[in-house]
C-alpha cells in the first residue's frame, strides 16, 4: 500500500498601524485636521470668494468635528462596535453626531452668518440646515474612523497570528516530549541488559548515553539544529542498537551530500529510525535488516529508510513508523507544524519490508 502525504516566546504586542509607519500620533492627527480646515476653508471660499472667512469660520468648527471623531473612535467603537453590539452602536454614532451638528448649526447661526448660515431667513434649529451639518461632520469622520477601523483589524490578526504561534510552539513541545520518554526508555534498557550481562560494552553505551542525553536535554530545545548535530545523534543512536542487537541486525547507513549550514528540527529524523528497529525484528532466531539513506542537494533533505518485515511475525496492518499509539499520527503532526507545504512523506508497506521516503525543504 502506498500512502502519500504532502505537507514553523513570549507574546509581543502589536503595534498600532501608525507605529508600523514610524510616525508620531500626533503628526498624523495634527495634519489631518490641518487639511481638513484647508479644504473645506478653500473649497466654500471658491464658491463665495471668501477663502480668510471661510478658513476661520472653519476653525471656529474645528473643535466640535475634533469631538465627535475621537467620541466614536475611542469610546464608541471599543465599547460597543468592538463588542459586536452593532445596533447600540449605530444609535449612540447617530446620537453623537446629531447633537455636535446641531451645535455646529447653533454657532454657525450666532457667530458666523452670513459665511456658514448658508440662508439666514431660515430658523436657527431648521431640519434641513442641520442634516447639512450633519453631512458637514460626516465628511470630516471617514478618514479617521476609517483608520481607526483598518488599525483594529491590523492588530486583532497580528495579536490571532501571535497566538496562534504560541499555541502551534506549546502542541510541539507536547508532540516531541510524547517521543522522548520512549527513546529514553529503550536506550536505558539496552543498558541494563549489557550491565547484566557484565559486557564490556556497557562502557560504550555509557558514553554513547551520555551524549545522547546531553543532546536531547540541553540542544533540542530550539525550533533547529545543526544538520551535523542531528546526524551525529542518529549515529549514536545506531550504534547503540547495533551493540545490543550484535549479529541479528545488518544496519547500513549511507550519508549523501553536505550537511554544513543546513538546519533541521531537531528528534524529527530519530522518530522514523527508531521505529524501523522496531518493526524489523522479529523473534531472537531470526536476523534483521535496515538500510538508512540521507542524502542532501542545496536545501533538499532527503532520509529513505527500509527495514525487514519478521517473517514469523504475523503480518500486522500498522506501518513502521507507529508507535503505542504516538507514532504516524504524532510524526505527521510535527511536519504540519514545522514543515508546513515544504515536505513529503511516502510509506509503502512491501511484500518483504517497510520503505518510508522523507523529503523536506530545509531552506526557510
Amino acid at each position: 500500500m502506498d500512502q502519500v502525504i504532502n505537507q514553523k516566546r513570549p507574546r509581543v504586542k502589536a503595534s498600532p498601524i501608525w507605529e508600523e509607519i514610524r510616525v508620531q500620533p500626533w503628526i498624523i492627527h495634527t495634519s489631518y485636521w490641518i487639511a481638513i480646515v484647508l479644504f473645506f476653508g478653500l473649497f466654500w471660499g471658491s464658491t463665495h470668494g471668501e477663502y480668510a472667512n471661510l478658513i476661520f469660520s472653519e476653525l471656529v468648527l474645528l473643535p466640535t468635528k475634533i469631538a465627535t471623531a475621537y467620541m466614536i473612535m475611542y469610546v464608541i467603537i471599543p465599547k460597543y462596535l468592538l463588542r459586536q453590539k452593532y445596533i447600540v452602536f449605530i444609535a449612540w454614532s447617530f446620537l453623537i453626531i446629531t447633537v455636535f451638528a446641531t451645535v455646529q448649526r447653533v454657532i454657525a447661526y450666532n457667530y458666523l452668518h452670513p459665511w456658514k448660515s448658508f440662508d439666514p431667513e431660515l430658523s436657527m434649529f431648521n431640519i434641513y440646515e442641520i442634516m447639512h451639518q450633519v453631512i458637514n461632520i460626516n465628511t470630516a469622520l471617514i478618514l479617521p474612523i476609517g483608520f481607526k477601523l483598518v488599525s483594529v483589524w491590523m492588530n486583532k490578526k497580528l495579536e490571532a497570528k501571535d497566538l496562534e504561534k504560541q499555541n502551534l510552539e506549546t502542541e510541539l513541545k507536547f508532540l516531541k516530549h510524547q517521543l522522548q520518554p520512549h527513546f529514553l526508555f529503550n536506550t536505558l534498557n539496552n543498558l541494563y541488559g549489557l550491565i547484566l550481562q557484565k559486557s564490556e560494552l556497557a562502557k560504550d553505551v555509557t558514553l554513547k548515553l551520555s551524549s545522547l542525553m546531553r543532546y536531547t536535554l540541553y540542544e533540542t530545545n530550539v525550533e533547529k539544529v545543526e544538520l551535523e548535530k542531528e546526524i551525529g545523534h542518529i549515529k549514536n543512536y545506531i550504534d547503540l542498537e547495533k551493540i545490543r542487537h550484535q549479529d541479528r541486525l545488518d544496519v547500513s547507513f549511507s550519508l549523501y551530500g553536505r550537511q554544513e549550514g543546513l538546519q533541521i528540527a531537531p528528534m524529527l529524523i530519530l522518530h522514523f529510525v527508531e521505529n524501523s528497529f522496531k518493526h524489523s525484528l522479529g523473534p531472537s532466531s531470526e536476523k534483521a535488516w535496515i538500510s538508512l539513506d540521507i542524502s542532501t542537494q542545496g536545501n533538499s533533505f532527503i532520509l529513505k529508510i527500509e527495514n525487514s518485515k519478521p517473517k514469523s511475525t504475523p503480518h500486522r496492518k500498522e506501518t513502521s513508523v507507529e508507535v503505542s499509539g504516538i507514532g504516524l499520527e504524532n510524526v505527521q503532526r510535527q511536519l504540519d507544524l514545522l514543515y508546513q507545504n515544504r515536505h513529503t512523506l511516502k510509506i509503502e508497506d512491501l511484500e518483504d519490508s517497510f520503505m518510508v521516503v522523507l523529503k523536506l525543504d530545509l531552506s526557510v
